[in-house]
């Protein structure tokens, strides 16, 4: 039997058991600190 970790949300798949969360703000933050390192001038609308 399959859990059900993300509900849909339009075109966006939220979690919906802490785990998933976490997995999810780790996944934005760790793009997010990579975009930055890779082109902060842009990021920071320069």
């Amino acid at each position: 039997m399959k859990r059900k970790f993300f509900t849909r949300v339009g075109w966006f798949y939220a979690p919906v058991s802490l785990g998933g969360f976490i997995v999810t703000f780790l996944a934005i933050v760790f793009g997010v600190t990579a975009f930055l390192a890779i082109d902060p001038a842009f990021a920071l609308g320069k």
